[in-house]
């Protein structure tokens, strides 16, 4: 074989394709295509102490930088789960994502197969970049993602998560769960970046901590290769990287809804404040912030804001507001329900920035009437007696009729 990444590709069917994703999101720097025929929606990863839930719904962010491919069917097991897959990976923004649907059931027909191999072929004379702007999510304890190498105590299930990497920095957290999962106590992460740095070479590391709201800076040296190493707690970190005239770096760090909460009310319009950091070097001067959503039924009354100014290492509440109306439809189904919000941010001196964020919609809608409780019943989800009451000790699953929930 070729050894490089952009001549190497897998295929999966079923169980297979989700194996495909989970392995190209993996090691995307590995792998360069990546084939998923009606693959399985979600499995329990892990070993034995960290078995973690890995939704491919929500795991889409791993794969940039893959040439990917996804199949469903007509009819079978997986048909409408994996349209909720499929909604997944619709929201993520320059993701290079076909979608085919083939008439039929859950199996693979020599035809698609073909098919499969002509997209691999395809991909192998059109190979993708290394992304310079990169997101994964990893729940093993030690891992290395595109030349980076992450090392911590992480012993029970979890994320550890890192979004919006770049030669200027990262922000990097630890999370119970995708996508919006609580931060888990007592984690501790050393990282080494990828060689990109200048060797032996002292470089400002700037370390805001979102959780806290605290900052502190410090030098740090690269080593002979031109890594970096730095060390955080479990909490959400904002890492800044850089030299004397290195340029800004801007980057989103929170929203509130009318001066208060995280969700949007539904079909009213509400105002929509950002908090922005540059954890640059240099001020960002005449910044232009757009604000956009792929979400239909979601209008964005104003979707630019100006602002004159960024000062570096400070986080920033912009000065106006955009004004929001959320008239999008409640979800029919399980797919990603929180409206993904796009950033795209330039400066005076060319620069561009892109970020997201995810926001809910409080919902009109009825309350529920059917609510059921797994406490073991069914051996998959929850661990106790089976009477269906929740009870001290018991791990519960609820769930209406035969919907699980997300509390």
């Amino acid at each position: 074989t070729l050894s490089n990444r952009s001549n190497r590709a897998v295929i999966g069917q079923s169980m297979g394709g989700f194996m495909s994703f989970y392995l190209a999101g993996k090691y995307p720097g590995m792998i360069g295509t990546a084939v998923n025929s009606k693959g399985s929606p979600e499995f329990f990863v892990g070993y034995p102490d960290n078995h973690t839930l890995y939704s491919m719904r929500y795991m889409f962010k791993n794969l940039y930088g893959v040439k990917i491919r996804f199949h469903n069917s007509t009819h079978g097991e997986l048909v409408y789960l994996n349209n909720e897959v499929n909604q997944g990976a619709q929201r993520e923004k320059g993701l290079n994502y076909s979608y085919q649907v083939y008439e039929g059931g859950h199996h693979l027909t020599p035809e698609e197969f073909k098919d499969d191999f002509r997209f691999v072929i395809s991909s192998f004379k059109n190979p993708l970049t290394n992304p310079q702007h990169w997101n994964h999510a990893d729940l093993y304890p030690n891992f290395k993602v595109w030349g980076y190498e992450i090392k911590s105590n992480l012993n029970e299930s979890g994320f550890i998560d890192l979004k919006g990497v770049t030669i200027g920095g990262m922000r990097i957290k630890t999370m119970k769960w995708q996508p919006h999962g609580r931060l888990i106590p007592g984690v501790q992460i050393n990282v080494e970046t990828a060689p990109v740095y200048k060797p032996n070479t002292i470089y400002t590391l700037l370390d805001y901590n979102e959780t806290s709201d605290t900052k502190i800076t410090s030098p740090v040296t690269s080593d002979n290769k031109g890594h970096i190493n730095f060390s955080i707690n479990h909490e959400n970190h904002q890492i800044g990287i850089y030299r004397k005239n290195d340029p800004a770096e801007i980057v989103y760090i929170a929203y509130k809804i009318n001066s208060k909460g995280i969700f949007l009310p539904a079909k009213k319009e509400c105002n929509l404040k950002l908090r922005l950091l540059n954890r640059g070097n240099s001020p960002g001067g005449k910044i232009q912030v757009t604000l956009g959503t792929s979400t239909e039924g979601v209008k964005i009354a104003n979707p630019i804001i100006e602002l004159d100014l960024i000062q570096t290492g400070e986080p920033f509440w912009l000065p106006s507001d955009f004004k929001v109306i959320a008239s999008n439809n409640p979800p029919s189904n399980g797919a990603p329900f929180r409206i993904r919000f796009n950033l795209t941010i330039t400066d005076d001196k060319n620069h561009t920035w892109v970020d997201e964020f995810d926001a809910p919609v409080f919902f009109d809608v009825p309350e529920f009437t059917h609510i059921g409780i797994d406490d073991g019943d069914s051996e998959i989800f929850g661990s106790g007696n089976g009477n269906n009451i929740a009870e001290p000790g018991e791990t519960v699953m609820i769930y209406e009729i035969s919907h699980r929930t997300r509390l």
